[in-house]
């Protein structure tokens, strides 16, 4: 297993153009993983998130792609 630490996540070995995205929610939001999603994802691209209730406040409009 290949153990990363948060900052050097590159979420586009995980991650294609196209794909759907279901994340946790309330307890079980994992919020470094959003964190590097926000940050990276306009890179990757025509990415699909399904968020339902999210108490972090990571995801805002100035947020979404």
């Amino acid at each position: 297993m290949n153990v990363l630490a948060a900052p050097d996540i590159d979420l586009r070995e995980f991650l294609r153009p196209g794909d759907h995205i279901v994340i946790g929610q309330a307890c079980g939001e994992p919020t470094t993983l959003i964190e590097a999603l926000v940050a990276q994802g306009n890179d990757i691209g025509d990415l699909t998130a399904f968020v339902a209730t999210s108490f972090s406040g990571i995801f805002s409009p100035e947020t979404a792609g």
